[in-house]
């Protein structure tokens, strides 16, 4: 199955901002934001995401 995929607004950061401050602002968004957007913002894969904003990354 196929899926549209969108454009991910990142907000801009200067270059010390980390991944997870990244995820961070995104989820902090009016909307939110799905573990597809956060993903790509990151370049993370989605598994790696999930496992992050659990807390089970270090």
């Amino acid at each position: 199955m196929t899926t549209a995929t969108k454009t991910v607004k990142v907000p801009t950061a200067d270059k010390s901002e980390s991944s997870i401050d990244k995820d961070i602002a995104l989820m902090r968004r009016t909307k939110g934001a799905s573990i597809e957007e956060m993903a790509t913002a990151t370049g993370w894969l989605p598994h790696t995401t999930h496992a992050a904003q659990s807390g089970l990354q270090t």
